[in-house]
């Protein structure tokens, strides 16, 4: 029901609360440091709540968003970028992150048969990293890349039963045909 989503919701949102490191992140696991994976999560979670992550109830000695300015993690796989660039738009910040335009960054990642991945890190046919970049340039209101191409690529890893998976030739799951079908 409605009420017991809510409130499940709502727990979910207090526990957040009470994993938050005073630096403004998230950990992987209660009681860890702070990841830029997690707290990128956590910041569009928070923001599918109705949850402002830069207000005051979720700062401490930081905000998620000012943690993620400051930690000495880089991007580097297209799903860091791709995360990273999710979390910006859900927290409505700049797209430049650390001097650096995500959008564009990602973009620039096209391959020649559609496919957003970095092919010289080892990263062709990672169905999930293509997946993530789409919906982050979408969420951040990008259309200037060829989508058709993009999207042509996806529906190619497409499996016989209907699903997709996170790398190619490997089995199809939940999360990954769940997230194919958002970006589709």
């Amino acid at each position: 029901t409605e009420i017991a989503a809510s409130e499940a919701i709502q727990r979910a949102v207090s526990y957040l609360h009470t994993v938050q490191n005073n630096d403004g992140g998230f950990p992987r696991k209660e009681g860890g440091a702070s990841s830029v994976a997690a707290t990128s999560w956590v910041i569009v979670a928070l923001r599918a709540t109705g949850e402002d992550p830069l207000s005051a109830d979720w700062t401490k000695a930081d905000n998620p968003y000012g943690y993620l300015l400051k930690a000495p993690e880089e991007p580097e796989s297209t799903c860091d970028y791709a995360r990273t660039l999710l979390a910006l738009a859900a927290a409505n910040q700049s797209l430049q992150y650390r001097k650096v335009n995500l959008a564009e960054k990602i973009k620039g990642f096209a391959q020649p048969d559609g496919q957003l991945a970095q092919i010289d890190r080892g990263e062709n046919g990672f169905i999930n990293a293509h997946i993530w970049s789409v919906l982050a340039l979408l969420s951040a209101g990008q259309t200037d890349y060829d989508r058709e191409k993009a999207l042509s690529w996806l529906l190619k890893k497409q499996q016989a039963d209907g699903g997709f998976s996170w790398y190619a030739n490997s089995p199809g799951d939940a999360d990954d045909t769940a997230a194919a079908i958002q970006a589709i």
